[in-house]
């Protein structure tokens, strides 16, 4: 959700004749929510002390069958006080388990529209890692969706 609240704000200051009162509410409203999520975790951090998660591997990969890369990483923070980056979290669930997912969510961006070019950028803007060392191509996201 940051890297789309980022994107919105640079696309609503390179394009300000389209951008609206909604879109820049919206990257607003994020900004606060997010504020919010961390002081909610501060206190728990504070006051009760963190749930302690015994099979971290097992609840990233459970997660991410149903949630996108981002969301389990603010699901993880929000409901247990793990701040986990992406990259730690394709570390803990494995190569399969994130490809498993690029897989669904390339599915899930071509049904509504989102073409194969459109979606090696905004993963790249994300920083999720491509296959091999490289960043995503248009390519290699075709692959994905086969």
């Amino acid at each position: 959700m940051d890297a789309c609240a980022d994107q919105l704000e640079r696309l609503n200051k390179i394009y300000p004749e389209l951008a609206s009162d909604d879109t820049h509410e919206a990257v607003q409203k994020w900004r606060n929510r997010r504020g919010e999520i961390r002081l909610q975790v501060k206190e728990v951090q504070k006051g009760h002390g963190v749930e302690i998660v015994q099979n971290l591997d097992q609840l990233c990969a459970e997660l991410l069958e149903t949630n996108g890369l981002e969301d389990v990483s603010d699901i993880l923070l929000e409901k247990h006080g793990i701040d986990m980056s992406v990259r730690k979290l394709i570390t803990i669930v494995g190569k399969g388990a994130y490809i498993a997912a690029m897989r669904r969510e390339v599915g899930f961006l071509r049904q509504n529209g989102v073409g194969i070019e459109q979606i090696a950028d905004l993963w790249n803007e994300l920083g999720r890692p491509g296959p091999g060392s490289g960043p995503w191509t248009e390519s290699s996201v075709s692959l994905l969706g086969q």
